[in-house]
């Protein structure tokens, strides 16, 4: 396995995957699409709200996808390379090495961004990009000695996963936002 410290031999440095650890944490994207979503939901944009609202939920049932299987298979992390603590982890579930959380959430959001930003857009950009940043996170959970590779395939793996599911079975319609969106004009009209 090349760890951290082959890379930081050819490359002098692990800040690049530092980075892109700090990328696939839940903790800014979480705080992302709720700063999307606020503003959206204020201004009564329909698509920027269904847009954010998806977001979050997908985000929130990773976390729900993700937990119990840490918690069920309980493979301890790698011992070797650069596996000293994460910042920002729940030690309870983070302290768990399958399936990469980090790489689950990054298919979900490359998916998920595929899927909602392409349109109007070189249908091909968005996902390649995705696919690279994917592979790019993957590889420096691998290199930081945070996972195993297989860690990472099923965190790949759990992440289109679960954007189908958003995508496909739990997308919060715009239709039913523009009704929600209503009733809270409606109740805050009346104040």
């Amino acid at each position: 396995v090349v760890g951290a410290t082959t890379y930081n031999s050819i490359f002098a440095t692990t800040l690049p995957l530092h980075f892109l650890e700090l990328t696939g944490h839940g903790v800014p994207w979480i705080l992302l699409s709720l700063l999307l979503l606020i503003p959206a939901a204020a201004n009564s944009s329909i698509l920027a709200t269904t847009t954010a609202l998806n977001l979050l939920l997908g985000l929130i049932t990773d976390l729900l996808l993700i937990a119990p299987l840490k918690l069920t298979f309980r493979r301890p992390r790698p011992d070797y390379e650069d596996s000293t603590k994460q910042r920002g982890t729940v030690e309870a579930v983070d302290q768990y090495s399958f399936p990469s959380g980090h790489c689950s959430r990054g298919a979900f959001v490359a998916c998920y961004a595929a899927a909602v930003l392409s349109h109007g857009l070189d249908t091909r950009v968005v996902p390649a990009l995705g696919m690279a940043w994917v592979v790019a996170l993957a590889m420096s959970r691998v290199a930081l000695g945070r996972h195993y590779v297989s860690d990472v395939v099923a965190g790949v793996a759990l992440g289109v996963f679960n954007a189908w599911l958003v995508l496909e079975v739990v997308y919060i319609a715009p239709e039913l936002v523009a009704r929600a969106l209503a009733i809270v004009e409606t109740l805050l009209a009346d104040r």
